[in-house]
């Protein structure tokens, strides 16, 4: 497959290192994501969460080998949904590298939720995602609503298609699931 790569400088409200975007095959949705993302990115301090540095837009559901991030054109037409799209799949790779971390984190999660889903659409497709998520999912909902404010966050999570379980659980429950994530040191400040 072809990948049409362009890297983005993004100046004062960007990440450093460059995010580097590429496109999967190019159709016209993937280059409708990617302008939205750039747009994005450049209306918003993102660098706090920015931790991979590589991303591929796929409207096929391809996903690119590591370093690269894989995101999908389900959310072009929604700037805050692929706000939150883009914080989520950074989430994972910053949490990639917090093994040791997540996994006491999500050990304690399985203690506090004995009975989480798995699969789609209320949790992951394995126990373990279902509980990952759960970490992943506190990180987007704090980032999302440290970028678009409460409302806006709230208007985003509602009508999330997967991680149903998963996202409701942490709005009921996050002052609980926070202090596991700061217990484990994977809060981000």
């Amino acid at each position: 497959m072809k990948t049409l790569a362009v890297a983005l400088l993004l100046g004062a409200a960007g990440v450093s290192p460059p995010l580097s975007i590429g496109l999967d095959t190019g159709p016209e949705r993937e280059r409708q994501t990617k302008a939205r993302l750039e747009s994005i990115l450049k209306s918003y301090d993102l660098r706090p969460y920015a931790f991979a540095h590589e991303l591929t837009i796929a409207e096929t559901g391809h996903r690119p080998p590591p370093p690269a991030l894989a995101l999908s054109t389900r959310f072009a037409d929604s700037s805050d949904d692929l706000l939150s799209a883009y914080l989520h799949k950074q989430f994972h790779w910053y949490l990639r590298g917090r093994a040791a971390e997540l996994l006491g984190a999500t050990g304690e999660l399985r203690w506090m939720y004995p009975s989480a889903p798995v699969g789609l659409p209320a949790g992951a497709t394995t126990a373990a995602k279902t509980y990952s998520h759960l970490v992943s999912c506190y990180l987007e909902i704090h980032a999302t609503r440290h970028v678009l404010g409460a409302d806006r966050t709230i208007a985003v999570i509602k009508h999330k298609p997967r991680y149903r379980w998963v996202y409701q659980t942490v709005l009921d429950d996050e002052q609980r699931i926070g202090a596991v994530i700061r217990r484990h040191g994977l809060k981000i400040e």
